[in-house]
């Protein structure tokens, strides 16, 4: 069958998921919005309320919601997986919570003689039961993981256990995962390749970009970098090169000029010292805001996974939003200043 047929239909059912994504006036609406009705705007635009108890303070109901929201996309992402052709490929989307799983799992075994223990609240995010992932850390089970996941597991853990270094074993984890996204990606059709190979080239230069920025402010030296070193469009050199002169590590990429121009506008406020630097959290809002712009950028194409995935990349970006709003709503943060958050990612 040919691949414009194969994807008409989903496209099809993409094109009506599309118009239920938030507009600018339903965002205007949440941050508007007073104690007693927010949670009710969010239940009338599809989002599942939280459970309030009655003694509940409304900063442990904004809590709840952080986890409604993951929820949210998590769902969809499989409900897209059900109609696409090639739904192997979708759940690239979903590999980064079993890695989050797996790296809180290691934390909370290395260092301790027994095997026994309650499992650590974990993510139903992923593409994993977390119970098999937790099984692998604590009983040495394998189970139905993948044997590139699974010694990654096993090697995450020795690490810890033995240098009792968590950013080394967190690197070995996230190489895996990336692994397991690349060889997803090539299940797919010469055109499914092409697109995900160009996105997952971008997810790969701004995990690069994060994680050199993250050696360099804890001391650490070149050689943990290049071990960690995602392959992607920029080569390891560059970032190499960066942090040995003391330059930032985006410094002569094509993010560059995207960074400097949203992440040190004043009114973006992305971290305290936002005049004079860009922090980790604030890179990591960039590089979601960076990869929803290209994904969106490709929507249009009628008869191919670019349309499917734009969309989940809207969602994703989606749920930041809204966690920004509920953040700032917890954190008494102005309206105004809201709004200008938002504006950063093209909304509001």
């Amino acid at each position: 069958m040919r691949q414009d047929t194969n994807y008409a239909y989903a496209v099809g059912r993409i094109r009506v998921l599309e118009k239920s994504l938030l507009k600018n006036s339903d965002y205007d609406a949440l941050i508007d919005a007073g104690d007693e009705s927010f949670v009710t705007l969010l239940s009338g635009l599809g989002y599942a309320a939280p459970v309030k108890a009655d003694d509940a303070a409304e900063t442990d109901v904004l809590r709840q919601l952080a986890d409604l929201f993951a929820a949210r996309f998590t769902d969809t992402v499989r409900e897209v997986m059900k109609f696409a052709p090639e739904p192997e490929v979708l759940s690239v989307f979903l590999l980064p919570a079993d890695c989050s799983n797996a790296k809180i799992c290691v934390k909370s075994i290395a260092g301790h003689n027994e095997v026994s223990g309650e499992m650590p609240v974990l993510s139903r995010g992923g593409t994993l039961p977390p119970e098999m992932i937790w099984d692998a850390v604590r009983k040495g089970e394998q189970g139905r993981l993948g044997s590139g996941f699974y010694k990654a597991l096993t090697g995450a853990l020795e690490e810890l256990s033995v240098s009792g270094n968590a950013r080394k074993a967190d690197l070995i984890l996230d190489r895996a995962c990336f692994v397991n996204m690349r060889e997803l990606v090539a299940k797919g059709c010469y055109f499914t390749r092409k697109f995900m190979n160009r996105y997952l080239d971008i997810y790969a230069d701004w995990t690069n970009i994060l994680t050199a920025e993250r050696i360099v402010s804890a001391d650490g030296g070149e050689q943990l970098f290049r071990s960690a070193y995602l392959h992607g469009s920029i080569a390891k050199e560059r970032f190499v090169d960066n942090m040995t002169s003391g330059r930032r590590a985006y410094a002569g990429t094509p993010y560059e000029g995207f960074i400097e121009t949203i992440g040190r506008a004043p009114a973006a406020q992305l971290s305290p010292d936002a005049a004079d630097k860009i922090d980790s959290a604030a890179l990591e809002k960039l590089a979601d805001i960076f990869m929803a712009r290209f994904l969106a950028f490709n929507s249009n194409e009628p008869y191919r996974i670019d349309a499917l995935a734009a969309y989940l990349g809207a969602l994703k970006l989606e749920t930041r939003n809204l966690r920004m709003i509920t953040v700032g709503r917890r954190s008494g943060t102005d309206k105004e200043t809201i709004r200008e958050l938002l504006r950063l990612t093209g909304r509001i």
